[in-house]
């Protein structure tokens, strides 16, 4: 067939000719085909025209070039209803579809272009372009080696394969779906526009615009898409290790990564995300609603990273780091979040048994939740806040804080450390070497169940506080400042404790334990005989400076020790067979026990408190009695009992009823008078028990108490020969009549005269022997001192005034100055001792009322003895039953000895009869009024000296008295 060298019309009526075979459409010529009409294999250069409309068409159509000097293309107008393809369009040739125009097959090759407002199937864009426009619908077109394809406003199309390196498909309008981006070829969705059903692969790319939305995507090997900011993604799927999506400020929901990566950037946002495998970052944007359920997927949160609501599990992980932030995940099964240095983890929820949070160098995870499975913290991590309800947290550096655990949640820290946790019900800690743990609070009932609560294998805890139930075992470490509540529990092994609180708790201390400056505080009650409060010392374990108040607890056991405790207000020590107390300080109302086997090594025991040292127990050190203080001793205790203060008598000593030697040194006697003095109390003896008393002659210290029973009680008294102290056992209370010397009064010895109140024993006195009329001088054995209080309510002759002696009354220079005596002090007259009461004359004898208080003395020798006192024949001392009441220099210890009687034992006989003592009364009498510094009567009183008082009543009956309620004991 010829060229077209003229405007040519085919088909259209039947003038025509219908069918056109090959040729060329010469330049400014149109071929126009119309109904009816065929062009095939016709070809079009530059300026030539191809117009295909009503119903005409036209096949492989080959368009090229354009007029060099007007650019006039060469072209085919496929108008309304006219049919083209396989047209193929190169150079600069243009191939336009119009609104009812169809074409299929079409080729835009280098240079060549299709424009479709009407229809294109199967297009081909090969280094050409392609514009799919306003009412434009395109289907299965294909752009390769560089090809351009345009989608405006208007247009659809529904299949798209854009492949190679510079090869693009614009979509910045209409609609597309089943897009396919392939090796290097890139699909563009702009503003407006969703595409649908579209993949990228093998290095094809989806690039979406602010606006654009990519639908149903699939990234297979090598694809990428990016969505930029504004643009979104919908239902997106990662097929590929090597598939990747990149939020650049877009948005993406409903992504599946099966693999690939999903990387989030500043800006942009990913939300309801599945990652099968495959990795999501998060670099600046934000995630949520993640989950990552399978083998190796999981999510990096870097640096301006936000994560929320992710789940992991099945080897699902989260890793934060520098920056990052993930909020409110959830690790399941085989789930893990890693948190770095720098990243932040907050209220994640760990729910099984084998999911994971570990927080590392920097990282800080707060508020999370473990329901169940396992946290780490390590080499400077932070966990701060939430709970633990099973299984454990693993810290192995940086610190826990804040947090709670229970029901079989808990924490193992062998590094690092943790602080302010809450340790309830079934909660624990076990707290290893090179571990810390400090505020904690225990307060479940771990004891009752048995389990939770505080371990210490290793490493230091401090300011740690159990209650009710909780509990703390330590094994091995430091432990300091520690309180044990109300129903709080302490164990504590081969460790050491310091200044624990125990206030209504316990604290048990096995080998090896040491506790120091612990208090202990009980409620004030005692119930079923044991403190609520109380520290148990068992063998090997030590208790050092411990204070006990409002009735604690100290119990020691075989083996434990105590060590300078202080008891106080109801509470008490007690020291079990082969247990030790040492040092304690007793205070008021507070009690120490030692039991058969068990030792006290030293003691303080103050006004109030009480200790007993049972049979078979052993005092080894030395126990400090203060006054009003109580000790409660056998005679083989041992040790020494120092008692101090006045008025002390508070030391018992059991066991002797059968004699026995007391093995306890007692010493610090002193007083000042009878019944102001220390005293000892011989319990089980009694007063009718005892024959005798005697100083042992090869140990001053040794006094000896003779029974009745053939056996004696031998006590080791500090200097007790020599300061002679008095041993009685009771008193009735009643005032006794003593006979003795007052101070001042002058007793004759070897080398003069020597105030009876400077006697000490040893001392050689004058002593007159009237029946060879000779002076014979005796040792003193013992000088006793008590004190008078006069009972100014009853007579003269029993109120206990003493007697005055003037100066030269009996005679001149006899006595040779005032004498001072005791009512019942005896002088001596012709070979008799008569009372000094009996010679009372009111003027030169008499009753000194001006003295109502005074000391007074005993001295005794050896036998009864005459001695001279300030000048006159008396009497020494006898013990007839009244040594009680004095002591020197030492203690009245009441113990008793064996009276001696007149009849037996007097230097010379007693007399009171009247027909021996008036002839001297009236002697006497006749000097009175020469006696210098006599007493003056001011008005006479009628007395009697007729000791036989009685009553007689109106009718003449004579009432004799049946008993004498005051009572004096004749010297």
């Amino acid at each position: 067939m010829t060229d077209i060298l003229s405007d040519t019309i085919i088909g259209g009526d039947a003038s025509n000719a219908t069918t056109w075979n090959g040729g060329t459409v010469q330049s400014g010529v149109g071929l126009f085909v119309s109904a009816g009409g065929i062009a095939s294999n016709v070809s079009a250069g530059s300026g030539g025209y191809i117009d295909v409309y009503n119903s005409g068409s036209a096949v492989s159509t080959y368009l090229f070039g354009g007029d060099s000097k007007d650019n006039i293309a060469a072209t085919l107008n496929v108008s309304s209803g006219g049919q083209a393809s396989f047209t193929s369009a190169v150079d600069g040739a243009n191939i336009l579809v119009s609104a009812g125009g169809t074409t299929s097959g079409d080729v835009a090759g280098t240079g060549g272009q299709e424009t479709v407002w009407g229809s294109a199937v199967d297009l081909t864009v090969d280094a050409g372009h392609a514009y799919l426009s306003n009412g434009g619908n395109g289907t299965n077109w294909t752009a390769g080696n560089g090809g351009w394809i345009g989608i405006y406003n208007g247009g659809t199309l529904n299949g798209l394969t854009v492949s190679g390196t510079n090869t693009y498909a614009d979509i910045s309008g209409g609609q597309v779906s089943n897009a396919t981006a392939t090796d290097g070829g890139i699909v563009q969705i702009e503003n407006g526009v969703t595409v649908s059903v579209l993949s990228a692969v093998s290095g094809g790319a989806i690039q979406v615009s602010a606006g654009g939305i990519a639908q149903s995507a699939v990234i297979e090997t090598k694809g990428v898409m990016d969505v930029h900011g504004g643009g979104s993604s919908l239902s997106a799927t990662l097929e590929a290790d090597d598939a990747t999506l990149n939020l650049s400020g877009g948005k993406a929901s409903q992504t599946i990564l099966s693999a690939g990566a999903v990387n989030v950037y500043t800006g942009g946002d990913l939300t309801d995300t599945t990652v099968q495998s495959g990795i999501i970052n998060l670099s600046g944007g934000s995630a949520t609603v993640v989950s990552a359920t399978n083998g190796s997927g999981g999510i990096n949160v870097f640096d301006g990273g936000h994560l929320t609501s992710a789940s992991l599990q099945s080897g699902g992980y989260v890793h934060i780091s520098a920056g990052g932030t993930a909020t409110s995940d959830i690790v399941q099964s085989g789930g893990t979040e890693y948190v770095d240095d720098g990243g932040t983890s907050i209220s994640a929820q760990i729910l099984t048994s084998n999911a994971n949070i570990i927080v590392s160098a920097g990282g800080l995870a707060s508020d999370a939740e473990i329901i169940s499975g396992y946290g780490t913290v390590y080499d400077s991590g932070t966990m701060n806040g939430g709970s633990i309800q099973s299984g454990i947290i693993r810290v192995s550096g940086g610190l826990v804080s804040g947090m709670v655990a229970e029901n079989g949640g808990g924490f193992d820290v062998s590094g690092g450390s943790v602080s302010a946790l809450n340790i309830n019900t079934g909660g624990f800690i076990n707290l290893y070497d090179n571990g810390a743990a400090a505020n904690i609070t225990g307060s479940g009932s771990n004891l009752t169940n048995g389990n939770g609560g505080v371990s210490v294998f290793g490493g230091t805890l401090s300011n740690a506080s159990f209650q009710d139930g909780s509990t703390l075992t330590v094994s091995k470490g430091a432990v300091s400042d520690v309180t044990l509540a109300t129903n709080g529990h302490g164990f504590i092994t081969s460790a050491t404790v310091e200044s624990a609180t125990i206030s209504g708790g316990t604290m048990v201390l096995s080998a090896g334990a040491i506790t120091s400056n612990s208090v202990l505080t009980g409620n004030g009650t005692v119930p079923n005989g044991q403190s609520q409060a109380f520290e148990a010392i068992s063998a090997g374990a030590s208790s050092y400076n411990a204070t006990f108040n409002n009735a604690a607890a100290e119990y020691v056991s075989k083996g434990g020790v105590s060590i300078s405790a202080t008891i106080n207000d109801g509470s008490y020590a007690y020291a079990y067979a082969g247990g030790t107390l040492s040092d304690l300080t007793i205070n008021n109302t507070a009690s120490a026990i030692v039991s058969a086997g068990g030792q006290l090594t030293g003691a303080t025991v103050n006004n109030g408190g009480y200790v007993s040292i049972e049979s078979g127990g052993t005092l080894s050190g030395t126990l400090s009695l203060q006054s009003g203080g109580q000790a409660s001793i056998y005679s083989n205790a041992g040790g020494t009992i120092v008692m101090d203060g006045e008025k002390n008598t508070g030391l018992v000593i059991s066991g002797l009823s059968y004699g026995g030697i007391v093995n306890t040194v007692i010493s610090g006697f002193d007083g000042a008078a009878s019944g102001d003095s220390d005293g000892i109390v011989l319990d089980g003896v009694k007063d009718g028990d005892v024959v005798g008393i005697a100083y042992d002659s090869g140990d001053a210290n040794r006094v000896w108490i003779n029974l009745k029973n053939g056996h004696a009680i031998g006590l080791e008294i500090d200097k007790a020969s020599s300061l002679g102290n008095s041993l009685v056992v009771g008193t009735d209370g009643n005032l006794i009549y003593e006979v003795c010397f007052l101070s001042g009064s002058m007793i004759r010895t070897s080398a003069g005269d020597v105030a009876v109140e400077n006697l000490t024993i040893g001392h050689d006195v004058v002593t007159f022997d009237w029946k060879s009329n000779k002076y014979v001088t005796r040792p003193v054995v013992w000088v006793g001192k008590a004190q008078a209080t006069v009972r100014t309510d009853l007579q003269d002759d029993e109120a206990g005034y003493p007697v005055r002696i003037l100066k030269d009354a009996i005679a001149e220079g006899v006595p040779y100055k005032d004498m001072l005596i005791t009512a019942e002090h005896c002088l001596f007259f012709e070979g008799k001792f008569v009372p000094a009461r009996m010679l009372v004359n009111g003027v030169s004898i008499f009753y000194d009322k001006s003295i109502t208080s005074y000391d007074y003395y005993h001295v005794e020798t050896e036998q009864h003895s005459v001695i001279t006192a300030d000048g006159m024949l008396t009497e020494s001392y006898l013990d007839t039953g009244n040594r009680a009441s004095f002591r020197q220099e030492g203690t009245v210890v009441r113990l008793g000895g064996k009276k001696r009687t007149w009849a037996d034992h007097a230097a010379a006989p007693l007399c009171v009869e009247r027909s021996f003592v008036e002839p001297l009364f009236r002697a006497v009498e006749l000097r009175k009024n020469s006696v210098a510094g006599r007493c003056v009567r001011t008005e006479d009183i009628e007395t009697t000296l007729d000791p036989d008082l009685h009553l007689i009543t109106d009718t003449g009956a004579t009432l004799r008295s049946m008993r004498h309620k005051v009572r004096w004991s004749r010297p």
